[in-house]
C-alpha cells in the first residue's frame, strides 16, 4: 500500500473495527485481524527479500496463522465470512465481531 494511505487508514480505523487484508502476504498490514491470500502465513513479508518492507500498519501483527486463510481469492469457492461477496467500505460479520469495517 502507498505508505501516505497506510496513515489515512490507521487515523480512520477506530480499535473495535476489525480489518480484512487482501492479498497480504507479500507486505502484510498488521492492524488487520484477518487476511486472506493464496500464499502461506509461514513465508509472509516476501518484500523483504528484495530490500522492500516487511509489513506495514504498526510493529504489531494482529492477525494470526489461525485468521490467515489461504485461499484463491479470485477462486470459484468464494469467501469464508460472507459468502464470496465484499464491498469495500461496507460493514461485514467477521467471526466474533459485533460490525467491523472492511476496507
Amino acid at each position: 500500500m502507498h505508505e501516505p494511505n497506510v496513515v489515512k487508514l490507521l487515523e480512520r480505523l477506530k480499535p473495535s473495527d476489525v480489518v480484512l487484508d487482501v492479498w497480504g502476504w507479500a507486505c502484510p498490514f498488521n492492524r488487520a485481524q484477518w487476511v486472506i491470500d493464496a500464499g502461506p502465513f509461514e513465508t509472509r513479508g516476501y518484500y523483504r527479500t528484495f530490500g522492500g518492507a516487511e509489513s506495514q500498519g504498526g510493529d504489531r501483527e494482529r492477525f494470526s496463522a489461525e485468521t490467515w486463510v489461504r485461499q484463491d481469492i479470485c477462486g470459484a469457492d468464494g469467501w469464508p465470512w460472507i459468502g464470496g461477496t465484499a464491498k469495500p467500505g461496507t460493514s461485514w460479520r467477521g467471526p466474533g465481531s459485533a460490525g467491523s469495517l472492511l476496507v
